[in-house]
């Protein structure tokens, strides 16, 4: 089984950006089955700044997400396989977040997200990783993997969770980074 990817916190990997630097604090990613419905909502996106060159590609990074609208944008190779692909961008006083939807047309292309569905139990199932601070109120943990019923789900991966103190203290809102 494939570890859940990165990529439901770091919003640069849908777009095909490489080494992108801005994160979520917190992603709730939702399985709908009957609709075959992916949705990722990444809050409070922030960045490590190791120094003025780290903000600055993170501006540049931002520039780049935020200029373009669904239709335009260049998705990465992972998701060549969903079928619509939707980001909206919000922003409120506190905070920056993302909402991205995609749809599938067969559960087996879940796993690019690390999701995978077993026939034989008619669930899905994703790694646990203790680093990302996952929570769910739909799954239960089995062994190393966090299992659901064939119906819709969401679970939260907190990766800041576990982060050391010293990057903590560089952890800055996007917010505060445009400010």
């Amino acid at each position: 089984m494939e570890q859940i990817k990165i990529i439901f916190f770091a919003i640069s990997t849908f777009l095909g950006i490489e080494n992108g630097q801005i994160l979520a604090t917190s992603t709730t990613v939702t399985v709908i089955p009957e609709d075959k419905e992916l949705i990722i909502v990444q809050d409070e996106l922030s960045a490590v700044l190791m120094n003025s060159t780290s903000k600055n590609a993170v501006l540049e990074e931002w520039k780049t997400i935020s200029a373009q609208n669904s239709a335009t944008y260049e998705w990465s190779e992972e998701l060549k396989g969903f079928e619509n692909k939707k980001l909206v961008i919000t922003t409120n006083e506190t905070e920056i977040a993302t909402k991205i939807t995609l749809t599938y047309t067969d559960v087996s292309q879940l796993r690019a997200m690390g999701i995978w569905f077993n026939e034989q139990e008619n669930s899905f199932s994703i790694n646990e990783i203790p680093q990302y601070g996952i929570t769910t109120r739909d799954g239960v943990i089995d062994g190393n993997y966090w299992k659901f019923k064939d119906q819709p789900f969401s679970f939260t991966i907190n990766p800041f969770k576990s982060a050391p103190e010293n990057i903590l203290a560089l952890k800055k809102s996007l917010k505060d980074i445009l400010e």
